[in-house]
């Protein structure tokens, strides 16, 4: 008998997969596709995003990237080029990847890929391979090669269990070259997202750092959803007027509340 995998294993369990078998995927998959398009929830509701489904099976793509991972299904999430984009870009996508995750479907994010725009007013912000894996679309959490909780979070208070369940999905999260931008402070319930100031490297992935900070904070919320709590990422005005040496901050993820049913 399969596993059922919740949706905090698929956080933190889930890997890329880069081998796809060119098999059709059943239209029953693509309609919860649509419906669950609908019940994405943005970090922004004033940009306007739009998705599109790519057909490769046959081989014609018209995505563009040095890097781009063969795939018989690809899916572009377009939107309004305003500040934030990127970032809202990441959280909605990470949503959509780890709902297919549940579906036994396998993803990954194409950081590099070019794509057609598809209307006026909206560029392509984030591109995703997917379909039928030719390889397992899981693994063992030690395996993920991620860096220790004890290097991207510092704790200002002793933080629970849940908050330490938060932060395995939070550091969990898929980033670009796999550089783990982000940093964290626990304080009184709060996690406070920081991210590394662009260097070198930052600038030749062509600022993905925003859409990795948008796909850890879908993660955050996601996790902690998954443990009966309501969460919010807001900007914690003291914080957003400092100046830090290495770091700028992002947001902050409340923590301190129930679920309501």
């Amino acid at each position: 008998m399969s596993h059922t995998w919740n949706v905090y294993e698929a956080i933190c369990q889930r890997r890329s997969v880069r081998r796809y078998k060119n098999e059709v995927l059943p239209q029953k998959l693509f309609h919860h596709i649509l419906r669950f398009q609908e019940e994405i929830l943005p970090l922004d509701p004033g940009i306007l995003t739009e998705w599109q489904v790519i057909n490769a099976i046959e081989g014609k793509c018209p995505l563009k990237g040095h890097f781009l991972v063969k795939a018989p299904y690809y899916l572009v999430l377009h939107s309004e080029d305003k500040p934030g984009a990127a970032k809202n870009a990441g959280y909605m996508m990470e949503q959509m990847v780890i709902f297919l995750t549940m579906k036994g479907i396998g993803t990954c994010y194409q950081g590099a890929a070019k794509a057609p725009e598809l209307s006026p007013g909206k560029k392509p912000q984030i591109v995703i391979a997917f379909g039928c894996g030719d390889e397992d679309r899981f693994r063992e959490e030690k395996k993920a090669g991620r860096k220790p909780a004890s290097e991207l979070c510092t704790w200002k208070e002793e933080g629970d269990k849940i908050a330490r369940a938060v932060l395995q999905a939070l550091i969990a999260s898929p980033s670009a070259m796999n550089r783990q931008p982000w940093r964290f402070v626990y304080r009184k319930g709060c996690f406070h997202m920081f991210v590394k100031k662009s260097g070198r490297i930052e600038r030749l992935t062509g600022g993905l750092k925003e859409v990795d900070c948008g796909i850890a904070m879908a993660n955050g919320v996601l996790a902690a959803e998954e443990m009966w709590l309501d969460t919010r990422w807001f900007t914690e005005m003291n914080l957003k007027g400092k100046e830090f040496a290495n770091l700028d901050y992002v947001a902050s993820l409340d923590l301190l509340h129930p679920k309501v049913l």
